[in-house]
């Protein structure tokens, strides 16, 4: 139950709440039905594990607020395989070897938002896999490694990219790669 401002009771109803929280550097999102807002660039040539933004709870949003995180090393920017994961308004650029990837969704990681960020150099600006009914809108990538791609995608489905740019300045870069999925619309 909880009291309004007038000293009102209610419970009756259901109701969900959001905690926000701020962020400035590579952490774990480990609560749900949270907002984490970055508050400043993180560059950080030695992330421990696979990302730098583990998320690990369902309904979690990650608000990058404009603000870049960049590393050399050949992980994750953001990483996620818990329903309901939003991402909006990150700059990501992470290394350009094999696991270099800006976002990385994986299975579990249905329903998630990616929204109005922008990718930089790495080997993925967006990774899915086994991902379903997920909605990846006005992201931007501008990407010159040799042998890059904006979005690269294995057996993932019903998924909407909407309003995507891709800018590849190489001639061996890749812009989309779908495979081994079924009703996604460009």
């Amino acid at each position: 139950y909880c009291n309004d401002t007038n000293n009102n009771l209610n419970n009756s109803q259901s109701r969900t709440f959001f905690i926000t929280t701020d962020i400035t550097g590579c952490t774990d999102l480990s609560s749900a039905n949270t907002i984490y807002n970055q508050t400043a660039n993180i560059a950080n040539t030695t992330i421990a594990g696979g990302a730098c933004i583990n998320i690990t709870a369902e309904n979690i949003t990650f608000n990058g607020n404009g603000y870049w995180i960049a590393s050399g090393q050949n992980v994750s920017g953001i990483y996620s395989n818990k329903f309901n994961t939003t991402v909006r308004h990150a700059n990501i650029s992470m290394g350009t070897g094999t696991d270099g990837n800006g976002i990385n969704l994986v299975s579990g990681a249905n329903n998630a938002t990616i929204f109005n960020n922008t990718f930089g150099s790495q080997f993925r600006g967006i990774l899915l896999t086994d991902v379903r009914s997920s909605v990846f809108e006005r992201n931007n990538f501008s990407y010159s490694c040799k042998n890059c791609y904006a979005i690269f995608t294995i057996n993932a489905s019903f998924n909407n990219f909407t309003l995507n740019v891709l800018n590849g300045t190489n001639q061996t870069t890749h812009g989309f790669l779908l495979r081994d999925g079924s009703n996604n619309n460009i």
